[in-house]
């Protein structure tokens, strides 16, 4: 059985993205009807929203092989997102332009990664984290 490769090049990506210095960016096409599909609306422009996915812009970044959830803040705001990534459209290095548009797949393909079954613990997003961060600059 094929499974989607999008999960893995997009952690490819955004790792090297990290690696090299840069700002990985992805566009998710926001549909209404996707209750699994968390991001700020007022954000969303044309049905779409760019968010930076790097590992300082979304806190406990999650790069699963069916989401990418996290905190990042809007406007000082601490916000839980969760993006299936059959929404993600395209990956982009904001420095560079450099990038990935990720071709449409068929619900079929997108299904067969194999995913934990629900438990009611996933009806509640994670809380955000309390307090300043503990990110250090080093030189």
């Amino acid at each position: 059985m094929s499974g989607s490769r999008k999960p893995y090049l997009l952690r490819a990506l955004v790792e090297w993205a990290e690696d090299n210095g840069y700002t990985p960016l992805i566009t998710v096409e926001v549909s209404a009807n996707d209750p699994d599909l968390l991001v700020p609306v007022g954000y969303v422009k044309d049905a779409h929203i760019t968010l930076n996915i790097g590992y300082q812009a979304l806190e406990q970044r999650e790069l699963g092989n069916n989401f990418i959830t996290g905190f990042a803040r809007f406007s000082g705001r601490s916000e839980y997102l969760k993006i299936p990534l059959t929404h993600v459209e395209a990956l982009m290095v904001r420095e560079t332009g450099e990038g990935m548009v990720f071709p449409e797949e068929s619900l079929d393909t997108a299904q067969a990664v194999d995913a934990p079954a629900p438990s009611e613990e996933d009806d509640e997003p994670p809380r955000p984290p309390r307090g300043r961060p503990h990110l250090k600059l080093v030189k």
